[in-house]
């Protein structure tokens, strides 16, 4: 990449801003005589100060342009100005590649008018139509698809890298702590606790949606385990919204070891907080990426709609649960009336892992291990991350019982690491992605036990009968002579041939990324070429076909392995 004037656009929150850390400092690394200019939304404009590599910062006030939408009129009209003043900055620029970041309508809009030779992420077409630029967005939308998400085990962070071709990039989040945050932070720290003298223990107590929130009573019974077993000092931190929480929390239990910087500290002095701290205890939350940014290690719980294998820790050394029951990860779009996801967590079980992540040097153990006497696979996964060999993040299961019954549950582990090595290959270096010779006979070595195997097989014959289909579409095309109910006909069962993948999709979810990215890919499609866009079509179904096999035949692999590893472990317990 040579591109010398970048544009990000961010206009996201918090957490989101600092996930695009490592693509940010990776991209200044690569190109250390670019200008990386920033486009972010005005009330997280201050966390872009901490981030190396941002040279300029370009503030969109989403809450005047949201109010002047809603109030019609004058102030409609001044909107309009606004955004046609931002445009005007931009277009200055003339900037020579953009990321989105923000996967929205209105930004991909915005983008389009700039006019960027290069765009990654989000675009627009002529007639306004969001469009995706690259296959990792693609990949991103596919997997964020509801029925989707358990089987993604790709960070959104690598979403980012990824899509702006970063491969150099510190395998953490990034953020620098102002000395006079931390200066106050010191003498708050002082104040609030005297002559105490056990670790700093920081504990998010709110999140972003109420379903996601922990009970303030198990809050405090966690602060009481931490104070009790380690002296500890509790430092309690969120928004002023959440100061409430603590209240409740306080109720239920206080102590000297506790104070409370709720709705006190800017996001520099709570960084600062965060920095000064052993760990932090939160859900999946913008202070959790806060403070992996600061080099803080978390004991994280993933409640509800959060998914550790989307938006976990991106840092080494990480502790993650998340609860095993058949609705978590829920959709995030929909309250919930009983989150029945918390009753699997325990603070003794939080607290034991957080003097767990204490005891340890913050150079991190890979080997950690949590016995499932205390955190039972079948109730709660306990994850440790890590990254791989290439530079993406991982989780590694720290509470196995080496039962091989829960080494695979429900097959999603299998499923994730069978993914994982799909778009590694495809997408980072197509030329390794197998081609389709001897793809049939791949699929017939398969074990009768994997349980899509026959679904696979099915969307298979779907997408040849639709190339046949195609096949037939450029020879009517091409015979002036041939009735238009043929042209009519090969339409509605080309129509009929994507309804049934797509059912098949939503039968076998396990399926379903890849059926999905295969349909964003064909709306992605564009041009007036019958012949060329037929052209396209069949190479789409083509690459359909080859997923499909290649996955299949993954998912046997990390079976195999995962069955092996199972049956070893087993056999060593018992002999014990």
């Amino acid at each position: 990449m040579n591109s010398k004037n970048i544009l990000i656009v961010a206009i996201t929150r918090m957490g989101d801003l600092l996930q695009s850390s490592p693509t940010i400092v990776g991209l200044k690394a690569e190109n250390p005589n670019s200008k990386i200019t920033i486009l972010v939304d005005k009330q997280f404009a201050k966390i872009c100060e901490g981030i190396p590599g941002i040279d300029r910062i370009i503030q969109i006030d989403m809450n005047y342009l949201a109010q002047g939408i809603w109030n019609g009129g004058e102030s409609l009209v001044n909107t309009y100005g606004y955004v046609s003043e931002l445009v005007d900055t931009l277009l200055v620029e003339k900037f020579d590649l953009c990321l989105n970041m923000s996967n929205s309508n209105y930004t991909a809009i915005l983008l389009k008018m700039l006019n960027v030779p290069e765009n990654t992420g989000w675009i627009a077409d002529e007639k306004g139509y969001r469009l995706m630029s690259d296959k990792w967005a693609m990949l991103f939308t596919a997997c964020i698809y509801h029925s989707n998400r358990n089987y993604n085990n790709l960070n959104l962070v690598d979403f980012f890298r990824c899509a702006a071709k970063v491969t150099k990039h510190p395998r953490t989040l990034v953020y620098n702590t102002e000395e006079s945050a931390e200066v106050k932070v010191d003498e708050l720290i002082k104040q609030g606790f005297g002559d105490l003298d056990g670790p700093i223990i920081s504990i998010q107590v709110g999140a972003s949606q109420e379903k996601r929130q922990w009970a303030p009573k198990k809050f405090a019974l966690l602060a009481r385990y931490l104070i009790e077993d380690l002296n500890a000092r509790i430092i309690f931190t969120g928004a002023p919204a959440e100061s409430n929480i603590v209240e409740q929390t306080l109720d239920h239990f206080n102590s000297p070891n506790i104070i409370s910087c709720v709705g006190k500290t800017s996001i520099p002095e709570l960084a600062a907080v965060l920095k000064k701290s052993e760990v932090l205890i939160t859900g999946d939350t913008g202070p959790m990426h806060l403070s992996v940014a600061v080099g803080t290690p978390v004991v994280a719980l993933f409640l509800a709609s959060a998914l550790c294998f989307e938006t976990g820790p991106y840092s080494k050394g990480n502790i993650v649960i998340q609860p095993q029951i058949s609705c978590n990860p829920c959709n995030p779009n929909y309250p919930c009336a009983r989150p029945d996801c918390h009753d699997q967590i325990s603070p003794e079980l939080v607290s034991y892992l957080a003097k767990l992540r204490i005891s340890k040097d913050h150079s991190h153990d890979p080997f950690m291990n949590v016995p499932p006497d205390i955190a039972p696979p079948s109730q709660v996964r306990v994850f440790i991350s890590d990254f791989d060999n290439d530079g993406f993040l991982t989780f590694h299961s720290i509470n196995s019982d080496g039962n091989a019954e829960n080494l695979a549950i429900n097959s999603q582990d299998t499923a994730r690491n069978a993914y994982r090595k799909l778009w590694k290959e495809e997408l980072t270096e197509p030329n390794m992605a197998d081609p389709l010779k001897n793809s049939d006979r791949n699929l017939e070595n398969i074990s009768e036990e994997i349980e899509f195997k026959n679904a696979a097989i099915r969307a298979i014959e779907e997408a040849r009968a639709a190339i046949k289909q195609l096949n037939l579409l450029s020879i009517i095309a091409n015979d002036p002579t041939r009735p238009g109910s043929e042209l009519a006909s090969v339409s509605e069962n080309l129509s009929k041939i994507d309804r049934n993948l797509e059912e098949l999709s939503l039968t076998f979810p396990i399926l379903g990324t890849i059926v999905r990215i295969f349909i964003i890919d064909k709306e992605n499609l564009r041009g007036e070429d019958i012949f060329l866009l037929t052209e396209k079509t069949v190479q789409l179904y083509e690459e359909l076909i080859r997923r499909l096999h290649n996955f299949t035949r993954y998912f046997a692999e990390y079976q195999s392995i995962f069955l092996d590893k199972g049956e070893i472990e087993h056999d060593s317990n018992q002999s014990r």
